[in-house]
């Protein structure tokens, strides 16, 4: 599961709001064997927790660049997504927030 998603993802989710070059970004950093995208990158490196998932704040940047501001399970994160045509087109490492 990840903060932009409404459920676990799939292909079907992936090829609606993903671009072919974020797909193939995201298979490359999956790092486990089965392949697979690896949605995780968009998610903060801190452990679970029992709190909610949901975007907080979004703010454009530049040139379909935004930083977005989330919960990820109770804990804060922020990252930069690029967004092309209404699909995500790209990101930038999350960072975690009070870490």
């Amino acid at each position: 599961m990840c903060v932009f998603c409404s459920s676990s993802p799939d292909d079907q989710y992936a090829s609606e709001h993903v671009t072919a070059n974020m797909m193939d970004k995201l298979c490359k950093a999956n790092p486990y064997d089965g392949g697979g995208m690896a949605y995780f990158v968009l998610r903060t490196e801190l452990q679970d927790g029992d709190g909610p998932s949901q975007v907080t704040a979004v703010e454009p940047i530049q040139q379909g660049w935004y930083k977005v501001s989330f919960v990820d399970m109770g804990q804060a994160g922020v990252m930069e997504i690029k967004m092309e045509n209404g699909k995500l087109a790209d990101y930038r490492e999350v960072q975690e927030v009070g870490a």
